[in-house]
């Protein structure tokens, strides 16, 4: 038997960055990843976009650590020499309602390991891995899509998460030249997500997307793929010589949203678990969850030493 501080259910960017706050404040840390290498799921499968903390809703969570978060990841990626590059964003307005929505937004300046088996222990929570069992004093949820069958599993909150897949295009090689940042639209009204933007990797490829799309699975990132076609007219609301010729298929992610479909915003869950305080959740991460993700992480660390 195993005995940490802290276990961390999760090992994308959200539980890496916790795991990390967490032993700076001197807990003994370990993380569970169900897959056989850490952020091989939602953390890698996204538009790899550092956000500014244009879009969400003044005071959210989403808006206050998308912009601490933000500078934090900057420092990092300096600190580490991880590539990356500050190339600026351009906010597109299509039509004469779009521009007063532009100035409006423009007003605001809104800021191999998985559990199997979890039990109460004298000492925390034990956790069944098919290779140990390790007793933690705290457990933090950080297990992106599968958060919410986490959480029950722990005996913590019941909430639902929605898979929402989004999928990407990609310029053709030849059109590449023609775009050198970050191009957005004013974002969806329904809340759901940033719309479909273009953006200019560190390796020299633009993608273009994600699109929206509710599914039940959470692990389907292929079948049902849309056609090619699907992304000309989007395309032609931020570049208008774009055609079919100009694009090819790119990627595709899966987010892991705390709102269903008919609903407009759910914020980030980062708090103690209301029905069991061994448990902090760090649920319902998706946009600007990796831009927020050092943030996210030093909140979780604050929260298990207040409660320390």
């Amino acid at each position: 038997m195993t005995e940490v501080d802290v276990a961390v259910i999760g090992g994308g960017v959200t539980g890496l960055a916790s795991a990390l706050a967490l032993a700076r404040r001197g807990a003994s840390v370990c993380i569970l990843e169900r897959e056989g290498r850490t952020g091989r799921a939602t953390s890698t499968h996204n538009s790899g976009v550092i956000h500014a903390g244009i879009y969400y809703p003044q005071g959210s969570l989403k808006a206050r650590l998308c912009v601490e978060g933000r500078d934090r990841l900057y420092r990092f990626c300096e600190d580490h020499h991880v590539p990356h590059a500050r190339c600026g964003k351009l906010i597109i307005a299509a039509d004469e309602h779009e521009t007063v929505e532009l100035d409006r937004l423009l007003a605001a300046l809104v800021v191999g390991s998985p559990v199997i088996d979890a039990a109460p222990h004298a000492s925390g929570i034990e956790l069944v891995t098919p290779h140990e069992r390790i007793v933690a004093g705290t457990v933090v949820n950080a297990a992106g899509l599968y958060a919410d069958t986490t959480s029950a599993l722990l005996g913590g909150m019941a909430f639902t998460i929605y898979p929402c897949r989004g999928e990407y295009a990609e310029l053709a090689p030849s059109r590449r030249a023609m775009v050198n940042g970050l191009v957005y639209p004013l974002p969806h009204a329904s809340g759901a997500g940033l719309g479909v933007h273009l953006a200019r990797t560190t390796w020299g490829t633009v993608t273009l997307g994600p699109t929206i799309h509710y599914q039940s699975s959470k692990d389907d990132y292929e079948s049902g793929r849309l056609p090619l076609e699907d992304f000309v007219a989007p395309a032609q609301r931020l570049l208008p010589w774009v055609t079919l010729a100009d694009l090819q298929p790119g990627g595709s992610g899966i987010r892991a949203k705390l709102q269903g479909p008919d609903q407009r915003f759910a914020d980030f869950l980062i708090e103690r678990d209301p029905v069991n305080a061994r448990v902090i959740q760090a649920s319902g991460i998706d946009s600007p969850g990796l831009t927020s993700c050092l943030a996210i992480g030093e909140r979780v660390s604050a929260i298990w030493a207040d409660g320390h």
